[in-house]
């Protein structure tokens, strides 16, 4: 569901987008509002939206994967309380493809990014192992730490 930019759009604000797009219920339309105030370099946190309109961080995330204006309404600035990247369009895997692109997003804005004590930044699988003939693997997190909050 994406609403098509235009040239009428091009000079519209986020806010008046989020308004005018068809489709959304009107609390999708305060998430997205709501985010517009995320400044640029910055994240907050879907906990952090949710206090702010007294709701629950996993009701944020649902309204977040229905952003029809990506490229307008910044919904990759926000992360989960952990200070780890979370879900981006409803996909919240490590390793997705989605996930990887709201983290480029971020530190094309200046969002800076740290590695928890004791962790390093990696990707992939890790061999555990074998069991009944099988190789197991488990998946390293590549998650890493936001350093740029905006609720600070």
């Amino acid at each position: 569901m994406s609403t098509a930019i235009t040239k009428d759009t091009a000079t519209t604000t986020p806010v008046d987008l989020i308004e005018a797009a068809d489709g959304l219920t009107p609390f999708q339309k305060r998430v997205l509002s709501e985010i517009c105030s995320i400044p640029k370099g910055k994240v907050s946190t879907y906990q952090g939206v949710a206090k702010n309109l007294r709701t629950s961080s996993r009701a944020v995330g649902q309204a977040l994967k229905h952003n029809p204006y990506p490229e307008i309404v910044p919904c990759h600035r926000v992360i989960k309380a952990d200070r780890t990247m979370g879900g981006y369009f409803g996909d919240d895997g490590e390793f997705s493809e989605k996930v990887d692109r709201k983290k480029s997003l971020l530190k094309s804005e200046g969002v800076t990014f740290s590695a928890p004590e004791g962790c390093e930044f990696r990707s992939g699988k890790r061999k555990l192992g074998k069991a009944n003939g099988s190789k197991i693997q488990e998946r390293v997190s590549l998650s890493c730490l936001c350093d740029n909050y905006a609720d600070e």
